[in-house]
């Protein structure tokens, strides 16, 4: 995937986000923020499974510092913003096409359990993964 690329689906998975937020008026540099947290936490996949400690290493905050601005920029908790870049990366997954199984889209974005997966995907999208994927297999 090409940088461009990232770059859209950030904007997709930010704007998205601020759905779920009061403030309107976020600057370039907030974005730009936002944008290297969502390359951290999609570059973990293949890792580890990353936590809220984890991830304000990774940047030189403190995990509180780090949940306070991500709340101010976003509406969301840093475990609530990992989850939602998590469900968009599996919703593309399962887009794609590369996945037959509920499961490897799920294993692959770092839930450790299905079922939880599936509750937690409906509740974002309104469709289990596996309408999600005969709804994509269909068109």
């Amino acid at each position: 995937m090409s940088s461009e690329e990232y770059q859209d689906q950030n904007r997709e998975i930010l704007d998205d986000s601020m759905k779920n937020c009061s403030k309107i008026n976020i600057n370039s540099k907030d974005k730009e923020w936002v944008d290297e947290l969502i390359l951290l936490v999609e570059g973990s996949f293949s890792d580890r499974i990353l936590n809220v400690e984890e991830l304000a290493v990774l940047i030189f905050i403190s995990s509180r510092q780090l949940n306070r601005k991500l709340k101010y920029i976003t509406g969301l908790t840093v475990g609530k913003f990992i989850q939602a870049v998590k469900l968009q990366a599996a919703r593309k997954e399962l887009e794609g096409g590369t996945f037959i199984a509920i499961a490897e889209v799920a294993y692959t974005v770092e839930f450790e359990n299905q079922s939880n997966f599936s509750r937690v995907f409906k509740n974002r999208f309104g469709k289990t993964p596996s309408e999600y994927l005969k709804l994509d297999v269909v068109s």
